[in-house]
């Protein structure tokens, strides 16, 4: 089954919110395949660790891009790392 639809989240220092919001997409009901790309802008707070938990324990479903230098402050926008 191929995948119907992908979702997209964007994080930086989230490490306080980003477990709800990965539980969000992890629980989804659904008769279709789905994924997640969620993107880390090079965070200091511990994000990208979670964000790789969550890849690891649902590697169909959670798709990390993990950033090991801040993007934003170079100018560089979120959405070329998804083109």
């Amino acid at each position: 089954m191929s995948v119907r639809v992908s979702i997209v989240c964007a994080a930086y220092n989230q490490a306080e919110f980003i477990r709800a919001a990965l539980d969000g997409f992890v629980t989804q009901k659904t008769n279709f395949k789905f994924q997640a790309f969620v993107y880390d802008d090079a965070s200091t707070d511990g994000t990208a660790e979670i964000i790789k938990e969550y890849a690891d324990k649902y590697p169909d479903i959670i798709k990390p891009i993990l950033q090991k230098q801040n993007q934003f402050s170079r100018g560089v926008g979120v959405a070329k790392s998804f083109i």
